[in-house]
């Protein structure tokens, strides 16, 4: 009995023997384990309990994972809105009349003769003249101008007036024509000016004022129910070319719809030296006043030909 009580006691005694061995085993092996599983290494095969495989895990990166870039925010600014291109102020020689432009015009009116002799009056008494008789009649000019400076421009002008008498006019001598005839009502005196001015220029916002003068040749004629006259002594028609001053004023205003188009109101005055005694002894023997007055139209134009640019193209 005492023999097998003894047995029991040895086996059990290394049963605990055993367990605890295995319990120590055990604790060694989770105190050796990190609480990151990533971190963990199993002990080598010959450290490793027999039995047991040996299990490694590669050694964790000790520095961390680098964050993924953040793209940047996109700008969340409000689109701006294009300027407008500036408008170009206007160019004075592109309006009104400006440097360096030309201008085509033309206008109509009336015209009257103001001196001299049997140019406007009927014959009086010898050496004398009696009382006016020159009547109005149409006037037609045409002109070209070029503006070089900012005050000042030059033009041609060509021409044409006339004017007539009343039909009480006495005729200062008959005509061969027409011996029976006394009357000056069925005579015309015509005028045919070219005329050559420097003009000074004012302007304001929508009006350009001109005036200025300049010689200008002039023929004149006088017809008779249109044949030309002739002196009964001489035998000279009264047909010439004479030399001759002009003087215009007048005032353009532009459109607002056509800066380049003016509408023009002026007076013109001519003076022509026409007295030739010797051709003309017996009448129509004087220097010749004409005046006019006249509205019209001028269209203004760059006159330079257009650039070409290397390549051929033609610049605006």
């Amino acid at each position: 009995m005492m023999k097998c009580f003894r047995g029991v006691s040895i086996a059990l005694i290394g049963l605990l023997t055993v367990a605890a061995c295995c319990f120590a085993t055990g604790e060694t092996r989770a105190a050796a384990t990190p609480a990151n599983p990533l971190q963990f290494q199993a002990a080598s095969s010959d450290s490793a309990p027999p039995g047991e495989p040996s299990v490694k895990l590669a050694p964790a990166d000790s520095t961390p994972p680098a964050a993924a870039p953040v793209a940047p925010a996109a700008a969340t600014t409000a689109p701006v809105a294009a300027k407008p291109a500036p408008v170009e102020p206007p160019n004075s020689a592109k309006i009104c009349g400006g440097p360096g432009l030309a201008s085509l015009g033309g206008g109509m009116g009336l015209a009257t003769l103001l001196a001299d002799g049997d140019y406007t009056n009927s014959p009086g008494s010898p050496g004398s003249y009696g009382s006016r008789d020159v009547s109005l009649r149409m006037a037609f000019a045409a002109n070209f101008r070029y503006t070089w400076s900012k005050h000042f421009r030059w033009q041609v002008s060509p021409g044409f007036l006339w004017a007539g008498y009343d039909s009480k006019a006495v005729m200062p001598f008959k005509t061969a024509y027409f011996p029976t005839d006394s009357s000056k009502g069925d005579v015309l005196t015509l005028l045919l000016p070219v005329s050559f001015q420097i003009q000074y220029l004012y302007r304001t916002r929508s009006w350009l004022f001109h005036g200025g003068g300049g010689p200008g040749v002039y023929k004149v004629w006088i017809e008779q129910k249109r044949h030309v006259v002739e002196d009964p002594t001489s035998h000279k028609l009264h047909n010439g070319f004479y030399p001759g001053v002009s003087a215009e004023f007048g005032g353009e205003h532009f459109l607002k719809s056509l800066p380049a188009v003016s509408l023009e109101l002026s007076t013109a005055s001519h003076l022509i030296f026409a007295q030739r005694d010797e051709q003309f002894p017996n009448g129509w023997n004087s220097n010749v006043w004409s005046l006019e007055a006249r509205f019209g139209a001028n269209y203004y134009f760059d006159p330079t030909p257009p650039k070409k640019s290397s390549s051929g193209a033609i610049k605006p």
